[in-house]
């Protein structure tokens, strides 16, 4: 019964002494929170500044014009043709628009499509370098460098992992990571925007001892 009163006595002390202070220990582990929250939000911004001072690059914005350099402004009347059957089989076969004004030795390849506007103006180039600017021509040039910028983005995919150190990865996937290249968001490049991204994310990992190889892909 004494041992019992004891402890009953302990417990009732150890209830008055946290009842009279229950109040400032509450405060305490508050404060401790707030703190340690504090913290955590200074480390991670440091992590993420140091992985992307790790990784800088220049940002390049892309317009919705492309021009083409003439040496001789009277082959502006040879792209608009013969009651303009050129420009418009032209515009036809590659999706673009050809804007053609007074400004000298220049004309304008104009689209929001990147990958139009590239097949167009290696067209355009091709067709004035040959200097055989007819429908028929137009068509069968503006078709070759289609095929050509299809084998050109399957490289670009695989330039890019190469690159990255990232291999395994499908011929499929390959085409659409090298298409990204003919894509914008706010005006700057997806594919670089996404390569950024990947290398910051591999920042991050190797300072918080994450698998950076998966971070990176």
């Amino acid at each position: 019964m004494a041992n019992m009163s004891e402890t009953e006595a302990r417990d009732q002390l150890m209830t008055q002494v946290e009842g009279k202070y229950e109040v400032d220990i509450i405060g305490r582990m508050e404060k401790k929170k707030k703190e340690l929250e504090s913290r955590q939000e200074e480390v991670c911004r440091e992590i993420l500044v140091n992985a992307m001072q790790q990784y800088t690059a220049s940002v390049v914005s892309e317009t919705t014009q492309t021009t083409i350099e003439l040496d001789d402004d009277e082959i502006k009347g040879r792209i608009i043709g013969k009651e303009g059957r050129n420009i418009i089989s032209f515009e036809r076969e590659t999706g673009v628009s050809i804007i053609i004004d007074d400004t000298p030795g220049t004309v304008f390849i104009s689209s929001f499509d990147l990958f139009r506007r590239y097949i167009a103006k290696k067209s355009l180039e091709h067709l004035i370098t040959d200097k055989r600017i007819q429908p028929s021509r137009i068509e069968e040039v503006v078709a070759q460098h289609r095929q050509d910028a299809d084998k050109l983005i399957r490289k670009l995919g695989e330039q890019v992992l190469t690159e990255m150190g990232i291999s395994g990865w499908p011929d499929e996937v390959m085409a659409l990571i090298g298409k990204l290249r003919f894509r914008t968001s706010y005006g700057q490049n997806i594919l670089k925007h996404s390569m950024e991204v990947a290398y910051i994310a591999e920042g991050i990992a190797k300072q918080i001892g994450a698998d950076s190889n998966i971070a990176l892909q």
